[in-house]
């Protein structure tokens, strides 16, 4: 059964006195330049070609490489100078062609539409991506699937496109905290001021929520997912239960739902936090959330890894790490003295030990060297 197309209009957009189409087409945002100035006779052109790109949108007849439509603008060139200016339409296209969904094929194309590379310095514009080493690999992986593919579809006089190149380096972003880093950053956000509504305030709440993360090592979305009812002041304890969490990894809406494996755990609380959560939790009610921004919002945890934490961490001179970090620490600190792996696997929120086994399996039980003395 054919698809039913999502009906929307083409938009003649002028950008510095040069012409662009605007649409939407099954989630996909296109925005394709026409190189053309605006003037009349080039924005009747582009309203005809607008025209176009909706009637075949209606009748189920879209081309989302975009090459049907450039060819209107540009009557000399070959397919490769056309396919090179519409990496991200050709990309739309095969994953709407394969039926590709998920999270990162979907970060692919965000990255693509960001970036805004071409075929020949697709390379160099991934490597210069901010990812960690997992997230690297993997759109790698994908973006060179799609690449084959770009291959095969291409003519014969086009030079073929060039694979890109994963990495195998360490990832430094988890590298744990020392003790005196996480005392420095607390220090430094205890003294943290935001510029909100007009006006620069002290973000108490940041500090609260960063000593949160070190003490406890949860993750970044069940922090800023508690809410009063989940403290019980009177037994010292926490429940982590639920997270806020964006709906995918490149959508800003944010949804309250069940922690990444399910569980639930409860946490004793430390003296120090306790005390805290004793004052803060003073007057709130049960649903209302304990980690608010500086407009009173729960905190975004995306806006506060990329605008928050690295303004401390750089101000410290402090190795930049994500704050998930904080949580390699805590677990870490814990294998160190001495707690069995069922126990930090409770504590890190894992069904069973396995992942501790993967994560921290070099910290745990390493030998001494024998006893050879070569003195004698």
């Amino acid at each position: 059964m054919t698809k039913k197309a999502k009906y929307g209009s083409v938009k003649v957009v002028d950008r510095s006195g040069k012409l662009y189409l605007d649409f939407r087409f099954n989630g996909h945002r296109f925005r394709p330049a026409l190189d053309l100035v605006n003037n009349l006779q080039n924005h009747r052109h582009a309203l005809a070609l607008a025209s176009r790109i909706e009637l075949d949108i209606f009748a189920n007849e879209f081309d989302r490489t975009l090459i049907k439509y450039l060819g209107d603008k540009k009557t000399e060139g070959t397919i490769g100078e056309a396919r090179d200016k519409q990496l991200i339409g050709m990309y739309a296209y095969w994953q709407g062609l394969k039926e590709l969904q998920g999270n990162d094929y979907e970060g692919v194309y965000r990255f693509i539409k960001r970036a805004a590379p071409n075929w020949n310095n697709l390379q160099a514009a991934v490597s210069a991506q901010n990812w960690s080493t997992t997230t690297h690999n993997r759109y790698c992986k994908i973006l060179n699937t799609f690449i084959q593919w770009a291959n095969t579809q291409i003519d014969k006089d086009v030079k073929e496109l060039k694979l890109v190149k994963g990495t195998k380096q360490k990832d430094p972003k988890r590298k744990p905290f020392t003790l005196d880093e996480m005392q420095a950053i607390c220090s430094q956000f205890k003294a943290f001021y935001v510029y909100a509504q007009g006006s620069h305030s002290q973000c108490e709440n940041y500090y609260y929520l960063v000593l949160f993360l070190f003490a406890t090592g949860c993750r970044m979305g069940e922090i800023v997912g508690l809410k009063a009812k989940h403290f019980n002041l009177a037994n010292g304890t926490v429940e982590i239960s639920e997270s806020l969490s964006p709906k995918s990894a490149y959508d800003s809406a944010r949804i309250q739902k069940s922690t990444k494996t399910g569980s639930v755990r409860v946490l004793p609380l430390p003296d120090f936090l306790l005390e805290i959560f004793s004052r803060i939790l003073a007057g709130k009610k049960p649903d209302e959330y304990v980690f608010l921004g500086p407009q009173g919002e729960p905190v975004n945890q995306k806006n506060f890894t990329r605008r928050i934490w690295p303004v401390v961490l750089n101000g410290l001179g402090i190795e930049y790490r994500v704050p998930y970090a904080g949580r390699h620490t805590v677990a870490s600190m814990a294998i160190e003295q001495g707690i069995p792996l069922t126990g930090i696997a409770y504590l890190m929120g894992h069904s069973d030990t396995t992942m501790v086994m993967k994560q921290y399996g070099h910290m745990i039980n390493r030998p001494n060297l024998p006893d050879i003395d070569l003195t004698a």
